[in-house]
């Protein structure tokens, strides 16, 4: 009877310990797994700072040319009424 109940509780000794053991792994799968997912957000920040500074610039330089297209519009302006006066006048 002794004996039996010995081998009962290392049975339930054993059991335990597996299911420590699982429980280890999993957290340790986790931890994996959430080191990957930080991982993946900072490129993911990296990423998205980039597009920023890329939008940016791309803003930048469609103001630079709308301010162009302006200035060239106005000498183109400014030429046409003198080709006009010319014609007009002489």
């Amino acid at each position: 009877m002794k004996n039996q109940s010995l081998q009962i509780l290392q049975e339930r000794f054993d059991n335990d310990q597996q299911q420590i053991n699982n429980l280890q792994e999993k957290y340790l799968l986790i931890e994996q797994e959430k080191d990957i997912i930080q991982q993946d957000k900072q490129v993911l920040q990296t990423n998205i700072e980039q597009l920023k500074q890329e939008k940016q610039l791309l803003n930048n330089q469609f103001k630079q040319s709308e301010e162009k297209s302006r200035v060239n519009e106005e000498q183109l302006t400014v030429k046409t009424a003198e080709m006009y006066v010319r014609i007009v006048y002489y």
